[in-house]
């Protein structure tokens, strides 16, 4: 079983795990080395207007938690507004943008 083969890690936000992108910061949690390559956790705070353009991956899915604010969220051509507590899923080759 995948979950006996890892080890436990504990991880918390520093300068060592935090970079800069877009207009804003991302500090990563857990990374696929962390994971055996089952998933990636991540943490980013950017500036409205910072988001990246209409895009898709290959072979990743993805999961937003928003923690604070707001985020509008474009999948597949349709908008859905996220807000504090709020989540949403996409899956690989899913065109979308945030």
């Amino acid at each position: 079983m995948l979950a006996e083969a890892l080890a436990t890690f504990t991880r918390r936000k520093k300068l060592e795990n935090t970079y800069s992108y877009g207009g804003g910061i991302v500090t990563i949690l857990a990374s696929g080395k962390d994971t055996a390559g089952a998933f990636s956790l991540l943490e980013s705070m950017q500036k409205p207007g910072s988001e990246p353009p209409m895009h898709s991956h290959q072979n990743e899915d993805e999961l937003f938690y928003i923690l604070e604010g707001v985020v509008h969220l474009t999948v597949d051509g349709v908008v859905h507004e996220l807000s504090q507590g709020e989540g949403n899923g996409r899956f690989s080759q899913v065109v979308s943008c945030i």
